[in-house]
Order: structure tokens, then sequence, then C-alpha cells
């Protein structure tokens, strides 16, 4: 079966510690000291530009090789090239694609916000190179603070992933993927529009959905109350930690209409600790799965070796 090598730039850069247009960019050490520029609030003039980008220095280039699914990741700051087994070309394509979406959203799930990538080329073991394949993914992600060794962490933890393939895990992601886009728009809109303010409650609900797609939900699931504890989370998960997004989600302009004033708000402030609450969900659901799949493996071993 041919080989074929994909290759995609993914950022943002300044997460890489590479250089993002006007964005100040710093690593996570310089930038937990830093400080901004000051800005002559009669005039809205900068000032004094405080802390300059940082990028990173050559020998600290974000590089690794890992497994990615049935494929091979290679990166080197955020070019990121795949090598995959396929048929034909357009196979490879949407076998590569299918791939870097997971790790992407993966990734997303661990920092917030959405990762953006190009597929730049892909060429075969034969030397048939073609530039800018379709299909073509795009997601926004806002970020400057950043540090190397946590980023290669997630991603190696991200890739450990690529051997899974669970519905329910797959539809989860997709649904923190959405809220982060949802909620990314928020910069394309002006202030003052109310669009400004809903975006945040549909990207919350999609927030929820990510939840309840693993947990189950109080409204279809009989189990809701007791699924999380196969999952190997704490006692009180559900009442310490969903309950309260479940309680914001129903009473606060996300699932059911308010005319309370500041209802927006009050998502605005739940919004950090329902991303958390997906965080800690998804990793123990992903956890459970691959010991799922190792039990499976050795139940085959010890039948194939009793055979």
């Amino acid at each position: 079966m041919p080989t074929y090598t994909l290759l995609f730039r993914v950022g943002p850069p300044g997460l890489f510690g590479l250089p993002d247009g006007q964005k100040m960019v710093v690593d996570s050490e310089t930038g937990s000291a830093g400080t901004g520029p000051v800005i002559d609030t009669r005039t809205g003039n900068v000032v004094s530009y405080g802390q300059l980008s940082r990028f990173r220095a050559p020998d600290e280039a974000l590089a690794l090789d890992c497994p990615l699914g049935q494929g091979s990741l290679s990166v080197v700051d955020n070019l990121f090239r795949l090598r995959v087994d396929a048929d034909d070309q357009r196979k490879a394509i949407e076998l590569g694609t299918s791939l870097l979406d997971q790790l992407v959203r993966l990734l997303s799930v661990e920092y917030g916000g959405l990762f953006p990538y190009e597929t730049l080329q892909i060429e075969s073991d034969t030397g048939v190179l073609q530039v800018r394949p379709g299909p073509r993914h795009l997601v926004l992600f806002e970020g400057t603070i950043y540090s190397i060794s946590g980023l290669r962490d997630t991603i190696l933890e991200a890739a450990s992933l690529g051997s899974l393939s669970d519905d329910t895990l797959s539809q989860a992601l997709v649904y923190h993927e959405h809220a982060q886009w949802l909620f990314s728009l928020r910069a394309g809109l002006p202030l003052l529009s109310p669009h400004f303010a809903y975006v945040v409650t549909s990207a919350y609900l999609h927030l929820w959905k990510t939840i309840t797609a693993i947990l189950g939900d109080p409204a279809k699931d009989r189990d809701y109350q007791s699924r999380y504890r196969t999952y190997g989370l704490s006692k009180n998960f559900w009442a310490d930690r969903v309950k309260p997004i479940r309680d914001v989600r129903n009473d606060q302009d996300v699932a059911h209409y308010s005319l309370e004033l500041d209802a927006i708000e009050r998502v605005e402030r739940s919004f950090g600790d329902a991303h958390e609450v997906c965080k800690v969900v998804i990793r123990a659901y992903s956890k459970y799965l691959l010991g799922a799949a190792a039990a499976d493996a050795a139940g085959d071993g010890d039948a194939a070796s009793g055979a």
C-alpha cells in the first residue's frame, strides 16, 4: 500500500513561540512576570511598550515524533508532518485530515479556544506532490503565552489517544470544538450587539452537551447520577462540579429565556468552570476507554494462547 506524507501548518504560531502578527508573544516564565503596554487614557495612545515579544530560541523549538492513530507524526515548530498508508491520495487526505482533526480537538480541550490549521501539501512515496489539497478545515484560537515543554507533553498525550474509535468521545469533542468556535465569533461582533452576548450562551450550551454526551443527561438518561463513577470520577463530582453548570444552563438564558439583565454575565463567569469540567470529563472517559481497550486486548491474547 502506498505511503503519503501530509504537511500541515498548525496555529496559532504564538503558541509555538513564533511571531504572530501584532500579538505579543512571550514564554510562560516571562509572561507570568511581564508587564503590558501603558496607554494614555486621554488619547488612547501607547506611551510605553512594556514587555516585548520573546520568541523561542533555535534550541527551544518544539520537535517530537510519535504515532498518531494509523499514522506517524513528526512535528517541528508548528509544521506537522503526518505519514499514512492509503490506497490513493484522496483516501490519504481523508485519513490524515481525520487524524489531525481529532488531535487539534483534544488540544482544544486542554488549552481552551480553537486551533487553526491548513493543509500545505501531500506527497506520495513515489515523489508525486500536490500543493494545498482539499478538504481544508479552519478553526480559530487566541493565545500569546507559550510553554514548549507543556505543549510537547500535551501533544504526546493527545496523540496517545489516536487509536481510540468511540462515537461518544468523537461527538463530545465536536460539541466542545463547536462551543469554542461560537465563543471565538465574539471578536468579530460589535460590542453592543445582542449577538455579542448571546453567542456566549450558545457556546455554553454546547459545553453542557459535551459533558452530558459522556455522563448522561438528566432529561433522558436514568443513570446520569451514577455513570460518572464508572469513569473514575469522585463520589461528589456531579453535585459539586456538574450541577452548578446545569443550574446556569437551566436558569441563566442558555436553554430557556431569561428577562434578568445580568443573566449573560453569570454565564460568562461560569464559562471557564464549564470548560474545566469538560476537560476533566473527557480525560476521565478517555482513560476509561484506554483501560477497556487494554483489557480487551489482554483477553484476546489469553484466548489465543488458550486455543
